[in-house]
């Protein structure tokens, strides 16, 4: 996992730095060097998941809708790049319990509550989560 996920942040960081108008993070220092870690983000775009990896200064882990994980070469990438498969929509005990382990493993977990990707505007949109059953 790690030389492929060091190597798609370092992409990250230079496509960023090549494209981006302004890249800034505010907050980074803030972020813990180890220990166990849940980041919680808006999701808004596909490259979330991507973004929130290269603000860090940390690897971090994410669960991911497991209809990501159909396609065998998407699954290899998402597994490698450190994804674990979620089933939304019931609970996942399987999921539950992996997030569970990278937490007690004292690494870094990225969470998007909302489930999927929103709508409107980074700083103060976020999709009201539905009712539990």
């Amino acid at each position: 996992m790690r030389l492929l996920y060091r190597a798609c942040i370092g992409l990250e960081n230079l496509l960023l730095r090549i494209t981006a108008r302004e890249w800034t993070v505010d907050g980074r220092d803030n972020v813990p060097a180890k220990g166990r870690l849940i980041v919680v983000s808006n999701h808004l775009s596909y490259t979330d998941p991507s973004m929130v990896a290269t603000a860090l200064t940390r690897p971090v882990r994410f669960l991911a809708k497991h209809t990501l994980f159909e396609h065998p070469v998407s699954r290899w990438f998402l597994t490698t790049y450190g994804a674990f498969p979620l089933s939304r929509g019931s609970i996942d005990v399987r999921a539950y319990r992996w997030a569970r382990s990278i937490l007690e493993s004292d690494e870094a977990l990225v969470l998007f509550p909302e489930g999927t990707r929103g709508g409107g505007d980074w700083d103060t949109d976020i999709r009201e989560l539905p009712d539990w059953p």
